[in-house]
């Protein structure tokens, strides 16, 4: 940072400082003057002579609320007749005070101290209008003095003398495996050596990316002291500052240490004793992805193959209630997760005759899975369980999958085309849902690749006059992507 920036900063600062109370005047000031300007003769009347106003009995700041019935109920009389006797007795001075107090408060609206700094946005402008020219000038000479007051100035060579270092001005040194290990625990005791020969006992701290320690002098087995006749920076050093870790290789081994405290001398020692010791093992690091990447990943339970055997279980079983429901019927998290096989051939069976986890998945994505198992009549689109949380960093904990009867879209069955594009359909506006989309750039990115894709897929099939051939599936497409079809003609 330059000086004139620094200036121009300390300036703002107090500028700021003495805006802030001018701020609170002016808005109460204004709020008076708002009053003022509509000043009227009975309003002072009333001011003057408040038993004779009619009054209902309203609501205080403090009273619970009141029905409007009561508030307009009326709670003092007054004398309406005596008011009016006042105010045309006393006419021509109320009318002078009211037109008094109604120029003042416009007066008071338009006044600026001239002497004043301009402190509001009114008033710059003003100051803008009237000094156009200088600020003008201002504005061409602005990079001029800038550059004459950020001007770097440097001393001869006798003209000071330097000032002492805390820590050695060194280069960076690479970094090593037994530092990193001490920077995964950030603090603590820990000990160095080579193999199981302790070399180095230290008190570790790490700072951001910088990692600072103090080596315990030993006293005897496994008892050590910990100096404390020394200020902070003599203390705690840098860790290629240290001597005692300048002989250590690279891949020494690291010990994290129990420790007890066996005696404390206020301000010179602390002595400990190791209780135990547990070796510190660099932990690995997950590959970098980019945002897009991230967003549609699965899980590592997904990953595992873990995910693919779950839905292979949602798809060999079937509920006997389901077999009579509603071909479309939305389905809830448990019917999804535990199914009774409808003839019960595959719970009767072997698990090694079982089919392998993933066999009846058509295609998987980072949001959903399309499942066809073809001893069943249907094909199922399931959000994956990832994404089964509340939004927006979820879709929610309902509307989980949807099922189609094949026969309803189809001909055949060993060939569900439009079944499937139906379900493609439903996945998009399932994903469209609760703001999900709008949470993050990669979803907009994926709905539209995906809405193109649907597209594409339908006019592939290449039927006259557009369509997937199928008036049920068209109906169910145009219900939920209207976008995906084109508009029939009558």
């Amino acid at each position: 940072m330059g000086v004139a920036r620094a200036s121009r900063n300390s300036i703002l600062r107090r500028y700021r400082l003495q805006r802030l109370p001018v701020l609170k005047e002016t808005l109460a000031a204004t709020g008076r003057a708002r009053k003022l300007r509509h000043a009227n003769k009975r309003a002072l009347a009333v001011m003057r002579c408040p038993d004779l106003q009619k009054r209902p009995r309203g609501r205080l700041h403090w009273e619970q609320p009141v029905a409007a019935e009561d508030m307009g109920r009326t709670s003092h009389m007054g004398d309406m007749d005596a008011l009016a006797a006042y105010v045309a007795e006393n006419n021509d001075a109320l009318e002078a005070e009211a037109a008094a107090l109604r120029g003042g408060a416009a007066a008071a609206q338009r006044a600026w101290d001239p002497e004043r700094m301009p402190m509001l946005n009114k008033e710059w402008l003003s100051w803008l209008d009237e000094n156009s020219s200088l600020f003008a000038g201002l504005l061409r000479e602005a990079t001029a003095r800038r550059r004459n007051v950020s001007h770097r100035l440097s001393g001869g060579p006798d003209s000071s003398q330097a000032l002492p270092r805390i820590f050695p001005h060194t280069p960076k040194v690479p970094a090593t495996q037994w530092a990193e290990k001490l920077m995964q625990g950030r603090k603590g005791w820990f000990a160095l050596g080579a193999g199981a020969e302790v070399r180095v006992v230290m008190f570790f701290c790490g700072l951001g990316r910088q990692g600072y320690g103090h080596v315990l002098q030993k006293e005897g087995a496994k008892v050590y002291s910990f100096d404390l006749n020394c200020s902070g920076g003599e203390m705690f050093k840098p860790l290629h500052c240290l001597e005692a870790l300048s002989t250590l290789s690279s891949d020494s081994t690291v010990w994290s240490l129990d420790i007890v405290v066996q005696h404390v001398v206020p301000g010179i020692s602390v002595t400990v004793k190791v209780q135990g010791a547990t070796e510190v093992l660099v932990a690995a690091r997950p590959p970098r992805r980019s945002a897009a990447a991230e967003e549609q990943s699965g899980s590592d339970v997904e990953e595992s193959g873990l995910f693919e055997e779950a839905w292979e279980d949602v798809t060999c079983l079937h509920s006997e209630n389901e077999s009579g429901a509603e071909h479309e019927q939305e389905e809830c998290a448990h019917q999804t997760e535990i199914h009774e096989d409808l003839d019960g051939e595959d719970e009767r069976k072997d698990p090694a005759e079982r089919s392998a986890p993933g066999s009846y998945v058509v295609e998987s994505e980072g949001y959903f899975t399309l499942v066809d198992n073809p001893h069943f009549d249907d094909a199922k689109m399931l959000v994956r369980p990832r994404w089964c949380i509340a939004p927006p960093s979820g879709m929610g904990t309902s509307s989980k999958s949807k099922t189609l009867k094949i026969r309803d879209y189809d001909t055949e069955e060993t060939a569900p085309e439009c079944t499937y594009l139906v379900l493609r359909s439903w996945k998009l506006w399932r994903f469209s849902q609760h703001g999900f989309i709008e949470a993050h750039h990669a979803r907009k990115a994926y709905y539209a690749d995906e809405m193109a894709a649907l597209r594409e897929s339908i006019t592939q099939r290449k039927v006259p006059g557009g369509g997937t051939g199928s008036v049920a599936a068209d109906a169910k497409i145009r219900a939920w992507t209207p976008g995906a079809l084109p508009i029939p003609i009558a």
